[in-house]
This record gives structure tokens, C-alpha cells and sequence, in this order.
């Protein structure tokens, strides 16, 4: 990548680089100066076939180990206050064999025929499984309140899709599912969904939320109403942060201070020795507003 430091140079970055500015410039947030060029490394579409497993919330923990060596890529979905998840896996091979699609395009066997065009329109399977999920949440939302003639009451408000991801070392993964199951935010989101994904340890960055050992990423996309789009995630944050989780700089959070990047990420310093190297006047810092209040 090619980035334009607060001095008005263009630093290239890449595997000529030195180790640790790297590893600072593949996520530095915005800390190291402007990307103006990038280049990525393309790989080989892999072959894949789904499977789909379902388990209690107590079983989880056991058999993921397990899970975790079998297939390449796992998503998991917990529904909040039934205790029950999901686990969506992907086993991937690089030649063709009997059950196995390509990625991008039938990934996951079905014998509907509108499933298999939408999939080769370029609508994934993946995206057809949250938008199932989230109509679903909806129908059993109405189906609660009684009527299905409240599916669009007079004066409803616009709905709007949110997304918040943190991820904690796979080690806290337990003890993060236990802070969310025992919060408020379990208890007022009940028949919602709360993914996991899944990170093999990278020695790649000091920010990414793998950068020390395996990482548990806890995923919302949900369909909310546009006036509280903005604090609808408020007690799930407050729960993640009591932990030091890390956030998906990507997706919706409130800026963390100083000080809780220094206790979330354990590399923290060695990110921060050729931060102050390349920017030593703190132009691009994230922090300027949290220290002047």
C-alpha cells in the first residue's frame, strides 16, 4: 500500500518493509496517514460443500474444538433467551469433487430452483440466510405481540439495517457468551440473533482482533428502527467493552479512549513505537477529542 504521511511523503508499505511497519500499516485506522493505492493478493475460487449442524448453547463450547478442524470457514448463530445455535460449515478443497460447488456461486445445495438464479446472479446463499433469519425474528416478533395485523401498523417508523462486531481471545469466548446471556440486552432482545465467526491466530497486525491467538468475533446485523439506529447496541457494547473486547473498526462503535486500546490489545505498544515514528505530531491520532474533553 501506498500511504501519504502527515509530512507529505508516500510511504510504500509491503513485504520489503520493515516487520513491525507492516504490521502497523495493515490496520492502523486511519493512524499512519492516508491510503491512496492498494494492492491485495487474489486467491484461487475454492470448492466448498455446507453443512449445518444444530446444538444447545451448553454443547457449543465442548464441540467446537472439534467443529473448528473439520471445516475451513463456520459461522454460528445463537438466538438470544432460547439458548439454542446454528453452525453453518463450509469444508473447502481446491479440485472439484462430488458435492462440493464453487464458492461464489452455489455453495450451498438447494432444490429450489430460485435459490441456484439468485446464487448465480451474484446473491449469495450467505445473504439469503440472514435476510431468512431476520424475516423470521420479524414473524415471531408480530406473532408475540398477537396480530399479524401489527406487521405494518398505521404511522410505523423506517427500518433500517445496524451492524456491531467485537471480538474477544477464544479463550473469553465463554465467559463473553455468559456476560451477554446474563444482561439486559439478552433479556430485551429475546428471539434475536447473534453470530460467531471464527479467526485462526495471524501474526500479521498489531490492531487486528487476531493479532495475539485465536480470536471469537460476536456479529449484529439486525433490521431496527431508524430513530434509536443509533444507541439500539448500547447495553451490548457496555457488556463487550466490560471485557476489553476489541471492535471491527469497519462496522458501528463508539471511538475507544486511549486507554482502553492499550488494555484490548496486548500489542498496543509496538504499534504505537512506529505510529509516533511516522506521525510524531499526532495529526491522524483518533484521540483528539477524547483527550480535549
Amino acid at each position: 500500500m501506498h500511504i501519504v504521511l502527515a509530512s507529505g511523503e508516500v510511504r510504500k508499505f509491503g513485504p520489503e518493509s520493515p516487520p513491525e511497519e507492516l504490521r502497523a500499516a495493515r490496520v492502523a485506522i486511519g493512524m499512519l496517514g492516508v491510503i491512496v493505492r492498494l494492492e491485495l493478493q487474489a486467491v484461487d475460487q475454492p470448492w466448498v460443500r455446507f453443512s449445518e449442524l444444530a446444538m444447545d448453547l451448553e454443547a457449543f463450547p465442548a464441540r467446537l474444538p472439534a467443529i473448528l478442524s473439520q471445516y475451513e470457514h463456520v459461522w454460528a448463530h445463537w438466538t438470544l433467551g432460547e439458548d439454542t445455535v446454528r453452525v453453518e460449515c463450509l469444508e473447502a478443497r481446491q479440485e472439484k469433487s462430488e458435492g462440493f460447488h464453487r464458492y461464489n456461486a452455489i455453495w450451498r445445495p438447494s432444490a429450489r430452483l430460485l435459490v441456484q438464479l439468485l446464487n448465480r446472479c451474484g446473491i449469495s446463499t450467505s445473504s439469503l440466510l440472514q435476510l431468512r433469519d431476520r424475516f423470521l425474528w420479524f414473524m415471531n416478533s408480530a406473532r408475540r405481540r398477537g396480530t399479524a395485523s401489527k406487521l405494518k401498523p398505521d404511522g410505523a417508523q423506517s427500518k433500517v439495517f445496524m451492524s456491531m462486531q467485537y471480538g474477544v481471545p477464544a479463550s473469553q469466548m465463554e465467559m463473553a457468551i455468559d456476560r451477554i446471556r446474563n444482561s439486559n440486552f439478552a433479556a430485551q432482545n429475546h428471539g434475536r440473533v447473534v453470530e460467531f465467526k471464527f479467526l485462526k491466530s495471524e501474526d500479521l497486525s498489531y490492531l487486528g482482533p487476531n493479532c495475539d491467538g485465536d480470536a471469537v468475533l460476536f456479529n449484529l446485523w439486525w433490521l431496527v428502527d431508524e430513530p434509536n439506529k443509533l444507541n439500539v447496541f448500547d447495553s451490548f457494547e457496555d457488556t463487550m467493552k466490560s471485557i476489553h473486547a476489541r471492535p471491527h473498526w469497519g462496522k458501528f462503535h463508539r471511538p475507544p479512549s486511549r486507554e482502553y486500546v492499550q488494555a484490548a490489545y496486548p500489542r498496543w505498544a509496538e504499534f504505537e513505537a512506529v505510529r509516533k515514528r511516522l506521525d510524531p505530531g499526532e495529526t491522524f491520532s483518533i484521540f483528539h477529542q477524547d483527550e480535549a474533553g
